[in-house]
């Protein structure tokens, strides 16, 4: 009885995480820190995976520069 709720508790804390890293991994991209995201904290798996935050990140942070000129 216990073991099963260990692993309903177990699965939970998996959902909040894997939430909690997807909106932080969303926060750094949109803030334009994309540089920063492989490195020791390993909030992406792969290199190429954050080269393309970083290329997502620039673009997103010149269209908003763009926008705000205008």
């Amino acid at each position: 009885m216990a073991d099963i709720q260990h692993k309903r508790v177990a699965l939970k804390l998996k959902q909040a995480c894997e939430e909690t890293a997807a909106q932080a991994i969303a926060a750094t991209t949109a803030s334009g820190q994309a540089s920063r995201i492989h490195g020791k904290n390993r909030k992406f798996g792969s290199r190429k995976e954050a080269m393309a935050a970083k290329i997502a990140a620039a673009k997103a942070k010149r269209e908003a520069k763009e926008a705000a000129d205008k």
